[in-house]
């Protein structure tokens, strides 16, 4: 029988063994280090790409907006800055500034400053029939135009359809997709903690225009500046904004402008409670249906200058819509509620809680609302607590007989102005209070009224 040999491993094998495995446990922990290495390098360039990115389309957003004088001062520049927490790199931002071509600039604390052309069309467009021409206004308010989906903010940026072919629209909790014609990301930069959203569209009546849905993984997060979101749609036949979350957004200024939709929207679910600009919100709004009602949180609200400019609704229910913060911008003629519903043809407005008493200005709030019979500012709150309140042309071009319900309200003593007041006559004054006629407020703007003691 042969002897198996049990002698063991000898040193000289044990150390060549120690040292094969420290040369793969060093080659281990290297390549380990600079996969880690790399991961970490990439998730930094990737946040920077995200926070640059954001950064850019707010300051995009906000110039469309406002225009570039408002970057001037701490109006525009710091209101951003920190309003959007904008950050680069793990710094905070200083400023917003350009220069006389346009060129943006966001300047960090501690790190390089970035840059962008406020452009968002080339030297050339084409025109409709293909043709390159040079870019001069009237070329470039073609391309506009016919390229409103592809300028437009937010879930409509990267839209392959017009705005001008979609009848409806809705919002779901799932992205599964039945059977769509097309599909893009519709995610924001702003939203990137609240996972995807993928927006779809269908035609399933088969008439041209598009159903459109836009889904995420649970509800909806809207973006924080809503600016012109929902804005020129011409062939909305409704929204349904269920499984909506609006609780992040900030900025909600012409979110509806000029767009036509047929039904009445339901705007329940909209939590309004951090919105700070409505300014022109619904401008040139335009539905068939008979009202438009909404009991919005105006806790943080600060502007709604031409909230409702030239909108075509008849009735107007906005209830408890305590303004407190409404204020002045510097320039009189776009401050506090400065043509709030100027021009509109709304015959029944109820505001009743309304509070007037931080703003200075309510110039032409309801100017030339030549179809407003009833308005009611039942609990409104009109103390001034600023030098003079200008109510200037408050009412003019309003119906002669139009019935005003000022009942139980607040106030009256303070400096009013209104130098229209004299063409008020005819107009009819609804309140409890018997010393309102006699207050400041009542024989100033409401001088010429006749008051109704109920």
């Amino acid at each position: 029988m042969k002897r198996l040999n049990n002698k063991g491993v000898t040193l000289i094998e044990l150390i060549v063994s120690f040292a094969i495995v420290s040369v793969a446990m060093v080659y281990f922990y290297q390549t380990l280090y600079t996969v880690r290495k790399l991961y970490v390098t990439a998730q930094t360039e990737t946040q920077a790409f995200v926070d640059r990115d954001y950064a850019i389309r707010i300051v995009d957003k906000f110039i469309d907006e406002w225009g570039f004088d408002y970057l001037d001062g701490s109006f525009g520049s710091k209101y951003i800055c920190n309003k959007y927490n904008l950050k680069y790199k793990g710094k905070n931002c200083k400023s917003i500034s350009y220069d006389n071509v346009n060129k943006v600039t966001i300047n960090w604390e501690g790190e390089s400053p970035l840059s962008f052309y406020k452009s968002k069309i080339d030297k050339n467009v084409k025109t409709e029939s293909g043709e390159i021409v040079e870019k001069t206004n009237d070329a470039i308010e073609d391309y506009i135009e016919r390229n409103k989906s592809v300028l437009s903010a937010s879930f409509f940026s990267d839209s392959p359809i017009a705005k001008n072919d979609v009848e409806y629209i809705s919002f779901s909790e799932t992205t599964t997709m039945n059977n769509p014609i097309g599909a893009w990301d519709a995610s924001d930069a702003s939203q990137e903690n609240r996972g995807p959203v993928i927006a779809w569209y269908t035609d399933n009546d088969k008439n041209g225009l598009y159903e459109l849905t836009i889904s995420g993984d649970g509800k909806v997060y809207f973006p924080k500046s809503c600016y012109k979101l929902f804005s020129e749609f011409s062939n909305l036949k409704n929204i349904n904004f269920e499984n909506i979350n609006t609780s992040d957004v900030e900025n909600m200024s012409y979110m509806f402008y000029k767009s036509k939709i047929k039904q009445q929207l339901k705007l329940d679910f909209f939590d309004t409670s951090n919105v700070i600009n409505m300014r022109s919100m619904f401008e040139e709004y335009e539905t068939e249906a008979e009202s438009l009602k909404f009991n919005f949180d105006a806790t943080n609200l600060e502007y709604v200058f031409k909230m409702f400019y030239k909108s075509k609704i008849k009735k107007l229910s906005l209830n408890n819509f305590k303004t407190k913060k409404v204020k002045d911008f510097s320039n009189g003629n776009a401050s506090g509620y400065y043509g709030m519903f100027e021009k509109s043809t709304v015959e029944y407005l109820d505001l009743s809680g309304i509070d007037l008493s931080n703003a200075q200005y309510s110039k032409k709030m309801f100017y030339l609302c030549s179809n407003l019979k009833t308005l009611i500012l039942d609990n409104g709150i009109f103390n001034s607590s600023i030098v003079q309140h200008n109510f200037d042309q408050f009412l003019v071009g309003t119906p002669d007989f139009i019935n005003i319900y000022m009942r139980n309200i607040s106030g009256g003593n303070g400096a009013y102005k209104d130098s229209s007041a004299s063409s008020y006559y005819g107009k009819y004054i609804y309140t409890n209070n018997f010393d309102f006629k006699n207050s400041s407020l009542g024989n100033s703007v409401f001088k010429y009224c006749t008051f109704i003691i109920e």
